[in-house]
Parts: C-alpha cells; sequence; structure tokens
C-alpha cells in the first residue's frame, strides 16, 4: 500500500530535490515611448525637398521678410509635409488644421504682424503632428510641441548615420572612381579643344571676351546675393532644422496618455454615495437658480427697462466690473456643472430632475452673456471701442461656449476629460480667429461714426493713446472735416506721417514697396485712400510738424477719458 506523501515533498515542491525548475523568461524592459528609432527608409526625394524647401524660406523670408512671403510660406510648406513627410495619417482633424492655413495666408497677406507669425509656427508644428499620428487633442500636442521644434536636430543626425549605413554615395547611389571617369575624361578632353580652337580663331576669341565679361559680372553679383554670410548660414540651419521637424516629428508619450483619447463615459457608482451627490447638487442647482434669477431681474431693470445708470455712478465702473465679473461667473458656472455631471449622477435614477435644473441654470447663464454684451455695448457707445474690447467680447463668447459645452456634455454624457479637451481646442482656436480678425479695422469702422455724430466726441480720445495699423487708419479720412480742429489736425497728422513713411512707395512711380514679398495689401489700400486727401492733410498741417498736432490733439481730448 503506498503511503501518502507529505505536500511539502511533492514533485515540484519547493523542498523535493527533484522539482522542476520552471524556464527562465527575461523580464521586458519597460516600453520607452520617446525612443529616437533609426531610420530604415528615406528617399531622395524627402531630402531633396528638404534643400528646396530651404532655399525657398532663404529668398522669401531671409532675402525680404513680408506679408506676401510669410502668406507664400503658410501655403506652400503644408503642401511639401503633405507630398514627402514618410508617414501621413488622413483624418478630419488634418482637414480641420488644413483649412486653418489659408484663413493665416490671407492675414499675413492683408496685414502682417508678430501674433501672426507665432501662430503660423506654432500651427505647422501642429499640423506636423496631426500628420504624423493623427490626433490634435491639446493635451498631446502642447505635450509634443517641444520635443517636434528640437526633433530636426535629431532628424539630421538620423539622416547622415543613414547614409553611413548605405555607405560612401551621393543621394545614397554609390559612386565609384570608374563611374566618375565616364563624365570627368570627356569633359577634360572637350576642354582642351576648345581652349585650342580659342587660340586658333580670333573671330572667336574677340566673340568670347565680349561675352565673358557679361557673364562674370552676373555671376559676381549673383555670388554677392547669395554668399552665405554667418547670419545667413546659421538661417539655413535654422530653416533645415524646422523643416525637418516638420517632415518627421517627434510626439511626447506617456503610459497614461490614451486616456485623453477615449471619451469615457462615467461609470455608475455605489447606490449610497450616488444619493449624497443626488442631494449635493439638487441643492446647489435650485440655490444658485434663484441666486442667478435675481441678479438676472436687477440688469433686467436697469440695462434692458430703464436703459440708463442710477444717478451718480460712473460708466467706466460699472462696465469694466461688470464684465470682469459676469464673466467669471460664467466660467464658474461652467465648473460647477462640469463637476457634478462628470460622475455617477449621470446613472441617477432621478437625473432627468438636475438635467432640467441645470437647463434653467444654463439659459439663466445665456441672460449673462446678454447683460455683458449690453454693458459693453453700453461702454462702446460712451467711450468708444478699443482692441482690449474686442478681447473682452471675443472672451465672453468663449466662455459662452464653454457653457454650451457642459450642455452638450450632459446630454451624451461624456466624461471631464471629454470636456477639458474640447474648451482647451476652443480657445486655441479662439486665439488663431482673433490672431486673423482685422480688430483695427473693426475698431475704427465702430468709432469714426461716433467721432462725427457725438458731442463731446469721447471716441477720438482713443486717437492719441491706441496704435493703429494701416487697416484701421484707412477708416480716418472723414475725421479730417470734423469740426474740432484740433481732431482734424490730429487725424491729419496720424495719416500724413504714416503716409510720410509707408505710403508714399504704394502710390510713387514705382508703387510697390523695395521686394515684392513685403507687399501689404492693407497698406497700398490704406496709401489709395489717404492719396486724395493729401492737399487737405497739407492744408491743416502746412509744415509737416506732425509730432505737435498729435500732441495738441491729446491735449485736447484728455479731458474725456
Amino acid at each position: 500500500m503506498d503511503v501518502p506523501s507529505k505536500p511539502g515533498d511533492a514533485e515540484g515542491s519547493p523542498q523535493s530535490p527533484h522539482r522542476r525548475v520552471p524556464p527562465h523568461f527575461p523580464v521586458a524592459p519597460p516600453v520607452s515611448y520617446n525612443r529616437y528609432r533609426p531610420l530604415r527608409h528615406v528617399r531622395r526625394s524627402e531630402i531633396l525637398a528638404l534643400v528646396v524647401l530651404t532655399a525657398l524660406l532663404d529668398y522669401l523670408i531671409y532675402c525680404g521678410a513680408g506679408g506676401l512671403s510669410f502668406a507664400l510660406a503658410l501655403l506652400i510648406i503644408p503642401i511639401a509635409v503633405l507630398a514627402f513627410a514618410p508617414v501621413r495619417r488622413f483624418t478630419p482633424a488634418l482637414g480641420l488644421v488644413l483649412t486653418l492655413f489659408p484663413l493665416l495666408a490671407l492675414h499675413h497677406a492683408w496685414q502682417s504682424d508678430a501674433a501672426g507669425i507665432a501662430v503660423g509656427v506654432g500651427l505647422l508644428v501642429v499640423l506636423a503632428l496631426v500628420c504624423r499620428y493623427g490626433r490634435a487633442h491639446i493635451p498631446f500636442l502642447a505635450l509634443s510641441f517641444l520635443p517636434t521644434a528640437v526633433a530636426g536636430i535629431v532628424r539630421w543626425i538620423q539622416y547622415i548615420g543613414y547614409g553611413r549605413r548605405r555607405g560612401a554615395s551621393f543621394l545614397w547611389r554609390r559612386i565609384e572612381a570608374r563611374s566618375l571617369a565616364v563624365i570627368a575624361v570627356p569633359v577634360a578632353i572637350m576642354s582642351a579643344f576648345v581652349l585650342v580652337f580659342l587660340g586658333a580663331n580670333p573671330i572667336l576669341r574677340d566673340s568670347f571676351n565680349s561675352n565673358w565679361k557679361p557673364l562674370w559680372d552676373m555671376l559676381s553679383n549673383l555670388w554677392e546675393k547669395s554668399a552665405p554670410t554667418p547670419e545667413r548660414f546659421l538661417f539655413w540651419l535654422i530653416a533645415l532644422v524646422f523643416v525637418a521637424s516638420l517632415f518627421r516629428p517627434q510626439a511626447f508619450l506617456y503610459p497614461g496618455h490614451r486616456r485623453w483619447l477615449i471619451p469615457a463615459v462615467p461609470k455608475p457608482a455605489q447606490e449610497l454615495r450616488a444619493n449624497l451627490s443626488f442631494r449635493i447638487a439638487r441643492n446647489t442647482l435650485l440655490g444658485v437658480n434663484v441666486v442667478f434669477l435675481g441678479y438676472n431681474l436687477i440688469d433686467a431693470y436697469y440695462l434692458a427697462y430703464l436703459r440708463e445708470l442710477p444717478t451718480g455712478l460712473d460708466h467706466s465702473q460699472y462696465a469694466h466690473q461688470g464684465v470682469i465679473g459676469l464673466t467669471v461667473a460664467l466660467a464658474m458656472s461652467t465648473c460647477v456643472l462640469g463637476y457634478a455631471f462628470s460622475g455617477e449622477l449621470q446613472y441617477h435614477p432621478r437625473a432627468n430632475r438636475l438635467r432640467n435644473a441645470s437647463y434653467i441654470w444654463v439659459a439663466q447663464n445665456l441672460l449673462i452673456a446678454v447683460w455683458v454684451m449690453l454693458r459693453l455695448h453700453m461702454y462702446i457707445s460712451y467711450n468708444g471701442l478699443t482692441r482690449m474690447r474686442v478681447v473682452g467680447i471675443c472672451g465672453t463668447l468663449l466662455v459662452l461656449c464653454g457653457v454650451i459645452l457642459v450642455c452638450i456634455m450632459i446630454v451624451r454624457k461624456r466624461s471631464i476629460q471629454w470636456l477639458l479637451r474640447k474648451e482647451l481646442a476652443a480657445f486655441v482656436l479662439a486665439i488663431f480667429l482673433f490672431t486673423v480678425l482685422p480688430v483695427d479695422w473693426i475698431v475704427w469702422r465702430v468709432n469714426t461714426p461716433l467721432i462725427l455724430r457725438m458731442d463731446p466726441p469721447r471716441p477720438a480720445v482713443q486717437l492719441s493713446v491706441q496704435p493703429i495699423s494701416a487697416e484701421g487708419l484707412m477708416i480716418l479720412t472723414p475725421l479730417l472735416n470734423h469740426e474740432d480742429p484740433a481732431i482734424a489736425r490730429g487725424v491729419a497728422a496720424l495719416l500724413g506721417e504714416w503716409y510720410e513713411e509707408r505710403g508714399h512707395v504704394y502710390t510713387g512711380p514705382e508703387e510697390s514697396p523695395e521686394r515684392w514679398t513685403k507687399y501689404q495689401f492693407s497698406e497700398a489700400q490704406c496709401a489709395r485712400a489717404i492719396l486724395p486727401h493729401l492737399g487737405k492733410i497739407r492744408e491743416l498741417i502746412p509744415d509737416s510738424n506732425w509730432g505737435e498736432y498729435l500732441h495738441r490733439a491729446k491735449h485736447r481730448t484728455s479731458g474725456w477719458i
């Protein structure tokens, strides 16, 4: 009869001398998300495109940076990226990014500025990342922006390493000494015979001498224009690195990055915790609805019914504090709603009651946004429009967009990550749209009629305290006939000084700036608008002392702030 063995003596147990040793499996190293891998396939057309794009940027930007040069660069570089980038993912996000480039190019052709240049460089990096990885989520793009900006240095090291692995080559095609002899020997023999014939025939020699000098002068001038000075050589290096970064961007990935890519739906929680959250949210929504109702009634009384402020209340104080405070209230509402519906309340049995209360609160938030706009309209009618007031209008609309996104989140039962992604995308898109917006044209299209009909013309103070670009100056010509001489001469000084410095090149004999790439449509339009009024400007300021009359206009209008 077999005696059962003890558990510790069983075969394969730790105590058994004959245990089976499992095979050793090496532990896999942790995944490196941001590793620069060696290049395996590099097309000759890719390297050629990098060189051609660098030469094009040298001609457009280094030789004469201007509106048209930036516009053309923003149209050509995306086409090159789509044509020669080794990996391309055609997604709806890529289509959206591509539609932004013509808008930005039109902005630069109309009136270029530093903000437009910065947005253009950033948009090119975003295009490279979206084209390569197919993702347009703002957290991913923000984390990958810097690695992509410096990736071009690593890419050129990889290009050189790839060429070394392929052997000594020209565009990775092996060239041997005897291959060079196929071309070098015939060329040398032909050159020798040409020299003999030139020495033997005076007619050929005289013809060569007469044509050689213009050719030499042309080559000398071309060398002087394109000689690589240290500054130009540095520009070439920067351009080569930047374009290589666009062709082969480098994303920054981290172990939890996929959480931002999934539109997670909140999961139901335990019943006890869900009931507590429901009561908290119900009481909060009831309370804020009552508070917002009271405030909306007060603003409705003064802004919609009376349409005037109480005696002793300053327009500036009422507008500034009101706009900032109400915008903060809208942002707070977005945060409260987003947090309340980001968890288990989406699945509560009585969640519909909370949704109805939240919709009422959203409607009251929309009414708050109306009061903000009415306050801004009141202040603009009193003291004119400025760039910062345009920023305030755009900021209010952006916050209102956030409230609408919260509504979509509640209806579609999305997560807080989804809301944050969408709000960040709305913020970035708002910055882009504000960049391409003709702000000065809008500002002075509003202010000029106000100055002409108001008494006193308070918006005229903006003539001396706000910078005005060409797109705004072209709107000011009706003010040359203003009944107040100080305002008329101040406008004449603004227009005359700008025309003397910038505008004359568009209406003179050449009718163009020093280089075609520097052409600006807003400046050309402004110069043409001022040209018929040059006589009036000279009549108002015969001595061309622009600064003196600008100072007088500022002194005249300073009391109207």
